[in-house]
């Protein structure tokens, strides 16, 4: 199930403290779109409210050419709430999955072929590492570094893959859609137990919420745009 808010996700006063297990977003870049640092501060101190200790934030955010020091400004004002974790690069396009991305057409940039993906956590939060394992290249470090099964006892050919994800992005005519893959492997990440509560302030097209069911979760989501509800009434609830 999915229950959306058709309103702005400031203040948050519909949910309760300590009642959220896992918050995936990616706030608005632009001003255009809504972004400010007012807004941002009350999402991060809201989101830590309600937030259960011991659980994740993951905010993504895309580079502006610019205002390159914008990721980082959003960043910093949730690790005056958070503990800052990691910085997850998201690489949306590549010669070897593919993958879509706005070009530049400047004489003085480059082309953003990344985006930035924030780890933050309320108190010590632990993550299931090996959710987004890949096998060992070298098959020797299997016996060095190698976690034993627990079942047959021998060493597993699985290592964590690191805070550098390729997810190619979609070629998308909506600016506010990004790759399903990106919460979906947040979520996996975290660990959470079945049927846990998935929070996005920014739910936008709502693919944090189809992969919070997809996975056998409950998603919260607060959305202003018309559009959005037009479109995706059918798979929320208010």
């Amino acid at each position: 199930m999915i229950t959306l808010y058709k309103k702005s996700c400031e203040g948050m006063s519909e949910l309760k403290p300590s009642t959220v297990d896992l918050i995936v977003t990616a706030p608005p870049c632009r001003e255009e779109d809504g972004y400010s640092i007012k807004l941002m501060r009350d999402v991060a101190r809201h989101s830590y409210r309600v937030l259960k200790p011991g659980t994740s934030c993951f905010v993504s955010f895309s580079q502006l050419s610019g205002h390159k020091d914008r990721p980082f400004e959003v960043a910093n004002i949730f690790a005056e709430e958070f503990e800052w974790i990691d910085t997850i690069i998201c690489v949306k396009s590549n010669p070897w999955t593919g993958g879509h991305f706005t070009p530049i057409n400047s004489k003085y940039r480059l082309n953003s072929m990344y985006d930035y993906l924030f780890q933050f956590s309320k108190g010590k939060t632990e993550i299931d590492r090996l959710a987004l394992g890949i096998p060992y290249m070298d098959k020797n470090n299997i016996a060095r570094y190698g976690r034993r099964d627990v079942f047959d006892g021998h060493k597993k050919d699985i290592r964590c893959a690191g805070n550098v994800w390729y997810i190619p992005c979609p070629n998308s005519r909506h600016k506010d859609s990004f790759p399903e893959d990106l919460p979906r492997r947040c979520i996996k990440l975290a660990g959470i137990d079945p049927g846990s509560v998935i929070l996005d302030p920014f739910m936008g097209s709502g693919t944090t919420g189809r992969m919070a069911i997809e996975l056998g979760h409950t998603a919260i989501g607060y959305e202003i745009n018309e559009e959005y509800w037009n479109k995706k009434k059918d798979m929320f609830e208010s």
